[in-house]
């Protein structure tokens, strides 16, 4: 649901030139204007999926919010067994009668996951059930307006109608079920596009979901297809601005009925089968100069499919870096061919990097050496405590000898005996605890003028 500045392509100049430049002569097939009906666009990668032409039975409406227009959503999944890099595709829409090829002025392309993925859990109830359905907000998305993908449309037919139709009837409970809007007839056509950065897929099943403004804000049709065949193959689901969070299925919940009709959409996606190589970020089975310049290049992104996003944290950021090692090996290739600005500022990084391990390494020093002089001072407290004890008691022994010498109470000679011997074991006590304490101020730690 992200904000879409309007943006008219460089496709509707090419649009104009091929018709002047065929006035004079038939349109041939292949040319832009009328063409063979194909779900093959520009590219030419590998078919992730392709769900066929069109079947003339749904008219899905697609559109951006653009002013006062609400944004309409139309959705068909896909499965993927094996990661994927998507990198183009195609998909076929009806221009309602009174618009014409040329208004197309932007393209939208979204991925979303299947509920309950990206999504708030137990949903709000405003929808018969959210089993099965896009999530909340999409997994990824590019656009034309974000120079994010490039795109090319071709008129198929002038003169194209679908029997029913979903624009407006978009409601929730207990609303949902209008039978649609019934025909609309309009013009045919093709868009392809091919995505500048390619969406980066895990092997699950996924919801794509194109939009196209045109100038008039009007939302034209995107077209069903067969189906939907055998599981896991998902119906079609839609939702506006106004049930935004939630979808309804096009067929089970709005148009209804005692046997309630089903829709694939028309489209097909192409692209490379992952190598899941760890620094890989080009995904072309080797990482090398290249992928360290993607990173370079992504730094600071944030998003949750970004190929440089090697660590799944969506942001990418130094831990992408030091998880794949291989990328390392190339760093230094790639700092010569780097402007002198990137390489100052990746010099700077790095050194105020190294800055704050040695800051940090001395402060975990400098609290060991405090641990440490906390423990010394705790033991010379508690020598000088000792000491202290035992000079007191010193002091109080010569106290009484003294006394007793001068009041001459020592006639009875054992007592006397006794005295002398306790003073004496008390003076020994005291030189051997104040050895003790000089050798524990002698200990690496002491803080200076201890004592």
């Amino acid at each position: 649901m992200a904000e879409r500045a309007a943006f008219r392509p460089f496709a509707t100049v090419v649009l104009l030139l091929a018709l002047l430049s065929s006035a004079s002569r038939p349109l041939v097939g292949g040319e832009i204007g009328i063409a063979a009906a194909s779900t093959s666009g520009a590219p030419s990668a590998a078919v992730i999926i392709d769900n066929g032409l069109p079947d003339g039975r749904m008219g899905m409406a697609t559109r951006p919010q653009v002013g006062a227009n609400q944004e309409i959503e139309a959705a068909d999944d896909f499965v993927i067994g094996a990661a994927n890099q998507i990198t183009s595709g195609s998909f076929f829409i009806l221009l309602p009668a009174g618009q014409q090829i040329t208004s197309i002025q932007d393209v939208i392309v979204e991925i979303y996951r299947v509920f309950p993925k990206d999504s708030t859990n137990p949903p709000s109830g405003h929808v018969p059930t959210r089993v099965n359905s896009p999530s909340d907000v999409d997994f990824d998305a590019r656009s034309a307006s974000a120079h994010s993908l490039t795109f090319t449309f071709t008129l198929i037919n002038a003169n194209f109608s679908v029997a029913n139709s979903v624009v407006n009837g978009i409601h929730p409970i207990p609303g949902q079920t209008t039978g649609g809007e019934g025909s609309v007839t309009g013009q045919e056509v093709r868009i392809d596009f091919t995505l500048t950065t390619s969406f980066s897929l895990p092997a699950d099943q996924y919801f794509f979901v194109p939009q196209v403004q045109l100038a008039s804000g009007v939302a034209p049709l995107w077209l069903s297809a067969a189906g939907p065949g055998p599981a896991p193959d998902l119906q079609a689901w839609i939702r506006n601005q106004a049930l935004d969070p939630d979808w309804l299925r096009v067929g089970t919940d709005i148009v209804g009925g005692a046997t309630p009709p089903k829709f694939n959409a028309a489209f097909s996606l192409q692209g490379n089968l992952s190598t899941n190589l760890l620094g890989d970020a080009d995904n072309n089975g080797i990482v090398d100069v290249r992928d360290y310049g993607v990173w370079r290049a992504n730094f600071g992104a944030m998003g949750c499919a970004n190929p440089a996003d090697f660590d799944g944290s969506c942001l990418v950021d130094i831990r992408d870096y030091g998880v794949a090692p291989e990328l390392r090996a190339h760093r230094s290739r790639a700092a010569t061919a780097q402007p002198s600005v990137a390489r100052r500022r990746r010099a700077a990084l790095v050194e105020g990097s190294q800055e704050l391990r040695q800051a940090a390494v001395e402060r975990v020093g400098l609290l060991d050496h405090r641990v440490m002089a906390g423990a010394v001072q705790q033991r010379e407290l508690s020598a000088r405590n000792r000491l202290r004890q035992v000079l007191h008691e010193l002091g109080r022994g010569h106290r009484i000898l003294r006394a007793a010498h001068h009041e001459r109470r020592h006639t009875h000679f054992p007592q006397a005996i006794h005295d002398v011997e306790r003073v004496v074991r008390l003076e020994v006590r005291v030189d051997r605890l104040r050895r003790g304490l000089a050798a524990v101020r002698a200990q690496p730690g002491t803080p200076p003028g201890g004592g």
